[in-house]
């Protein structure tokens, strides 16, 4: 789609000039980094039931990308979106919450992440 009058280079060049303005210049990358994965992370697609669920072998590379996106370990983020994590004196149990859930928890991530930009 080409909208006429509108120059995304130009765009995004204001958008750099008013984020030094503001004092958010040095943060850009990690902003950048943090709207990126919110759209990803859409992406990610599950397979499973209501008792089990894992992360779709096509949505693996995503679950990666997102993964550095974050600067977290891919493992960690797969986890965080297929798995209930409970901590009882110092006691780690993971169980596996099943695809709706685990769909529930990637669209929880993503409005946390973008909450968290403002």
């Amino acid at each position: 789609y080409i909208s006429e009058g509108w120059d995304d280079c130009n765009m995004l060049e204001n958008v750099f000039e008013g984020l030094k303005d503001i004092g958010l210049w040095q943060h850009s990358k990690d902003i950048f980094a943090i709207v990126a994965c919110v759209l990803h992370l859409g992406n990610i697609k599950f397979e499973g039931d209501k008792d089990k669920s894992k992360v779709a072998e096509s949505s693996l590379p995503i679950v990666e990308h997102c993964a550095h996106l974050l600067k977290t370990d891919k493992d960690v983020l797969t986890d965080a979106l297929t798995m209930n994590i409970l901590t009882i004196r110092r006691e780690i149990t993971k169980t596996n919450q099943g695809k709706a859930k685990s769909e529930l928890s990637r669209d929880a991530l993503a409005k946390e992440l973008y909450h968290s930009l403002f």
